[in-house]
């Protein structure tokens, strides 16, 4: 018997944890010199932000909080598509469409072998199984549901979340940042492409649907990196605009053509409630909220009260129940400290903010840059949900909070009522859930979504159906020949089988620890 065969695996192990030791103690970075990448006209440059991030991190201890795993979780989503010489996606964007365009005749008698081996079903032990970007409802239903996930495309349901199915496999880039469907136009619906709070694909353009999603053509906003919201106007559905990393778009023809109205790094924007000539958005850590009157043709900076803990992530909350009220749920991080900053209000339609007197805050712990949502009841103005690693809620104005996770999985990416029926679906990174009781239990509606983040496997060389598998805020799975079960905490990341016994395995998480 080889002893270099023998020991292998347990080499890899030890390489695997080398190299993330040493990207622990030189790959960290300040939140604000990363995130400036967002706001680049171009797609960042590989090699230049590793170059960057190593540099200003070199020889610094390492800082919880400082964000090391979202680096990381970019880093390993873009080494992939980076060659020596550090080539932008934009480059690999046009050659594949070039390649597919050229053998479309041929993609028609051709039938992949590929079988899914999921998890299509939460997995034992787990509470979530995978991440979502947006929710959204097709109007005038009560049974249909689609959601947008980060690099696992677009998923539509039609029994309200007993059974899923997807038609986007076919997009490059298989990011869904936010969701709109034209209001009269059955069938009718448009999606902007990559991942809106985390640092997977970038986006990739509007995308539109005539039929309901079985087919997808690309319409147009190609330049940007991030498309963080996506806006139909009601009363005129050939007009959109878009929030994104370099500024506000606006499209007047269907979303052919794109018009940048304002420059910033805008996250969230929201129409006035029956009247979208008035339009409010906010931008990521600047924190400055802006007003259009003119349906999105100019916007103002409308200033906001300073306050102690400074905001660097605002986001806007509005409810048909009182449409001349904004709020307005701000986010600090300061000294690895993130978390609640301000609950500002105006009863004035945006034109001027007072700060509420919040007693008990709500303790989300946010990570800014990737979990932070906002929703008011559109029946109740008393009544709101705010989303950070954890879920608060309120029946008095913002005034006092209590927790409302009740068992579901952390990090909230979105928060929205249904228009009719008024039930609570939040996305997070274990799926979708739904309340019928506002916040005070939960029905998982994650089941039959195939949309979980793995970033490495191992294979058994003793039994070819045993998989060990790491993913993104999932922890590590164990796949057998029937089922998935969660057997290790946090991101999950690289997995290996002994060579020899099936019963012994190793897997790591996203901090280099190794279990046994």
């Amino acid at each position: 018997m080889s002893l270099k065969r023998y020991i292998s695996p347990i080499l890899n192990i030890l390489v695997a944890l080398i190299c993330f030791n040493q990207s622990s103690l030189f790959a960290q970075y300040d939140s604000l010199n990363f995130w400036q990448l967002e706001t680049q006209e171009e797609f960042p440059d590989y090699r230049a932000a590793v170059r960057s991030f190593e540099k200003f991190w070199e020889g610094k201890p390492y800082k919880h909080g400082a964000g090391i795993t979202t680096f990381n979780r970019w880093r390993n989503w873009y080494e992939t598509y980076a060659d020596k010489n550090g080539i932008t996606l934009r480059e690999q964007i046009k050659a594949f469409n070039q390649y597919r365009n050229a053998h479309l005749d041929k993609r028609k008698n051709f039938q992949a072998s590929w079988k899914s081996l999921g998890p299509n079903l939460t997995p034992r032990k787990a509470d979530g199984i995978g991440r979502i970007n947006v929710i959204g409802f097709p109007p005038n239903t009560t049974d249909q549901i689609w959601v947008g996930t980060p690099s696992g495309g677009l998923w539509m349901s039609s029994d309200n979340g007993k059974t899923w199915l997807t038609t986007t496999d076919t997009i490059p880039y298989l990011g869904v940042s936010d969701i709109a469907f034209h209001p009269t136009k059955n069938g009718t619906a448009y999606i902007s492409t990559g991942d809106r709070d985390g640092t997977g694909p970038i986006a990739i353009g509007v995308w539109k649907t005539v039929d309901s999603g079985i087919s997808w053509e690309k319409i147009g906003l190609e330049n940007v990196y991030r498309i963080h919201r996506l806006l139909i106007f009601p009363d005129q559905p050939t007009h959109l605009i878009a929030a994104t990393n370099s500024g506000i778009y606006k499209s007047t023809d269907g979303g052919g053509q794109w018009n940048r109205i304002e420059l910033g790094n805008f996250h969230f924007m929201e129409f006035k409630p029956g009247d979208p000539s008035t339009i409010y958005a906010t931008t990521f850590r600047d924190s400055k909220m802006y007003k259009s009157s003119d349906r999105g043709s100019t916007f103002e900076e409308i200033p906001l009260p300073k306050v102690e803990k400074t905001p660097q992530r605002i986001a806007i909350g509005i409810t048909a129940s009182n449409p001349s009220v904004v709020y307005l749920l701000a986010g600090y991080t300061s000294n690895n400290n993130n978390d609640f900053s301000a609950l500002f209000l105006s009863q004035n339609s945006g034109n001027s903010f007072e700060v509420v007197s919040v007693e008990d805050e709500p303790i989300l712990g946010s990570q800014l840059s990737y979990d932070w949502a906002f929703v008011i009841s559109p029946e109740a103005e008393n009544v709101m949900f705010a989303g950070g690693v954890g879920l608060g809620k309120t029946i008095d104005r913002g005034n006092n909070w209590t927790r409302s996770r009740n068992g579901i999985h952390v990090d909230f990416h979105h928060l929205i009522f249904h228009p009719v029926n008024n039930n609570l679906y939040v996305a997070n990174d274990g799926g979708i859930f739904a309340s019928s009781d506002f916040g005070n239990s939960w029905t998982d509606l994650s089941d039959g979504l195939e949309i979980t983040q793995y970033y490495r496997l191992g294979t058994s060389n003793v039994n070819p159906n045993l998989i060990f598998a790491g993913c993104q805020d999932n922890g590590s799975h164990r796949h057998d020949a029937e089922n998935w079960e969660k057997i290790g905490a946090r991101d999950g990341a690289e997995s290996a089988a002994d060579f020899w016994n099936e019963d012994i395995a190793y897997i790591q998480n996203n901090i280099g620890q190794i279990r046994r």
